[in-house]
């Protein structure tokens, strides 16, 4: 016959110890959580993949590629959606669609992107970008988008550019037109901001810093003039950036730091350390790389295109958090197919990307992670998880 203690010991190597058991137990909930965490995690960021981008602008943004400079320069879009992976959608061969081309205002590249070369602020409605982009972000959830509209509102040949040059406007009338544009930005934003898409505001740069422009109109101070009319409107601009909590990219100021102002131009600028002559213009075939602008001596060649494509993703990555690759020196050279002149030069010009933004939005109510944060918590709690299993055997 046992005895108690005997019986007691038989009968506990056999319940086991129930603490041990509720602990095991515990550790296994632990596991199966932080693998479901992880796996959900990885999940996300492989199914998140590039962010996608709509547009609406005119011709510093609608694609190089449907113009003859396309054939050897690229627009801030372009190089977004080649060397940075943003997704602006299919071409329309790539979406099939009848003649390889969209109905306007787009044309044969990237569905998301409805700036049209020319556009003013007038045409940016009456040909439908701001409608257009509405529907694709509903349609195809686009996440982030950017208007960069009025540069064309005070195009050089144009008939507010020539009377502002020439004094012939009273402030009355500059006044009345500035609104005017300011009225069919708010439109604008008035359609595509429902749809819940987070967007920066781009404010107008000066055409008149362009060799072509200074050639024709020798009047510094009439160029001045026309320049002093944008920065009203681009105060404007700002002002409902703030209205409406949205980051604001300054093209003017980034333009007049890298161009000089009217009375004193800036005639090169250190990329990477190689010059890029900003007084030059490519030529037809593209082998003047390093010259500032593309043949028509107005739109901005490669290089100085890099460096509006990273102040963009600034403001996109300073409002919402958005991950968008900034393009180094060496990148942006690269682009055009010049060689890294070994350092880089831009900050001691220019300062930093984000000093020509001014970030508006309002803050997250949870911080957001971005794509690669994302995939990197998955791929840490998902190693976790098997460390511990491993332990276990």
């Amino acid at each position: 016959m046992l005895s108690s203690d005997e019986m007691a010991t038989r009968v506990g190597h056999r319940i086991g110890n129930p603490f041990k058991a509720v602990r095991f137990r515990a550790e296994r909930a632990i596991v199966a959580a932080l693998l479901i965490t992880g796996l959900t995690a990885l999940l996300a960021a492989a199914q998140a993949g590039a962010a996608s981008l709509g547009v609406m602008g005119d011709s510093l943004s609608d694609e190089y590629e449907e113009e003859a400079y396309g054939s050897y320069a690229e627009n801030w879009v372009e190089q977004l959606e080649i060397y940075a992976a943003v997704d602006l959608g299919q071409t329309a061969s790539e979406a099939a669609q009848p003649g390889g081309t969209w109905a306007e205002p787009r044309r044969t590249q990237f569905a998301y992107n409805w700036a049209r070369s020319g556009a003013d602020s007038n045409s940016l409605l009456s040909g439908g970008q701001h409608t257009g982009l509405a529907a694709s972000i509903v349609n195809d959830s686009v996440q982030y988008a950017v208007l960069a509209i009025g540069a064309n509102d005070f195009y050089p040949t144009g008939s507010a550019y020539l009377n502002i040059y020439a004094g012939n406007w009273s402030s009355a009338q500059i006044d009345s037109y500035v609104n005017a544009i300011l009225a069919n930005i708010n439109t604008a934003l008035d359609t595509v901001l429902p749809t819940g898409v987070e967007l920066a505001l781009v404010n107008a740069p000066d055409y008149g810093v362009t060799p072509a422009v200074r050639a024709a109109l020798t009047d510094a101070a009439g160029r001045q003039r026309v320049a002093d009319a944008i920065s009203q409107l681009n105060t404007g601009i700002d002002s409902i950036a703030q209205t409406r909590q949205l980051p604001v990219v300054d093209f003017f100021g980034a333009s007049l730091a890298i161009f000089g102002t009217h009375q004193s131009a800036n005639t090169t600028l250190l990329i990477g350390n190689v010059t890029i002559h900003l007084d030059q213009s490519d030529t037809s075939g593209g082998a003047n790389p390093t010259a500032g602008f593309v043949h028509d001596g107005v739109h901005p060649n490669t290089t100085l295109q890099g460096i509006f494509a990273n102040v963009i993703a600034t403001a996109l990555n300073v409002g919402y958090s958005a991950g968008l690759t900034i393009f180094s020196e060496a990148e942006i050279l690269a682009h055009r197919g010049i060689t890294y002149g070994g350092s880089d030069t831009l900050v001691s010009q220019l300062g930093d990307y984000a000093d020509y933004v001014t970030n508006y939005a309002a803050p997250p109510t949870v911080p957001l992670l971005t794509v690669p944060a994302l995939g990197l918590m998955g791929l840490s709690l998902t190693c976790t998880a098997f460390a511990v299993l491993r332990r276990r055997r």
